[in-house]
């Protein structure tokens, strides 16, 4: 019998800390979580931000093109600032691009996976 009682006492305090484990590890799923849900509203706002640069790049460009068609000198010093620009817009356009991807990712592999075992 007292064999039996040494057993349930290891047992009881095996218990105690598994549950102490799962508390820890629910911590840290919380944060995980908190710190994922951070980094896609940053995403977000960096896409934004993007947006608006992309479209402020591309009224520079226009603006340039209608200096470049008044311009009546032989000289060309527009072409290679529109190209620049041209490049600095796609650029930023693939940057765009990988930054939405990231943000599908992270929005589809870690909040589901996450979420999912926080709720087992």
């Amino acid at each position: 019998m007292a064999k039996s009682s040494i057993d349930l006492g290891d047992l009881e305090q095996n218990i105690r800390r598994l549950d102490s484990q799962i508390e820890n590890v629910n911590e840290q799923m919380e944060k995980m979580i908190s710190i994922n849900l951070t980094l896609q509203s940053k995403i977000t706002e960096l896409m934004i931000k993007q947006i608006d640069l992309i479209e402020s790049l591309k009224k520079m460009i226009d603006l340039l093109e209608e200096a470049g068609q008044e311009e009546e000198e032989k000289v060309d010093y527009i072409t290679p600032l529109k190209e620049t620009m041209e490049t600095l817009v796609s650029k930023q356009d693939e940057l765009l691009t990988a930054l939405q991807t990231i943000d599908k990712h992270i929005t589809r592999e870690y909040t589901r996976e996450m979420l999912t075992k926080a709720l087992k």
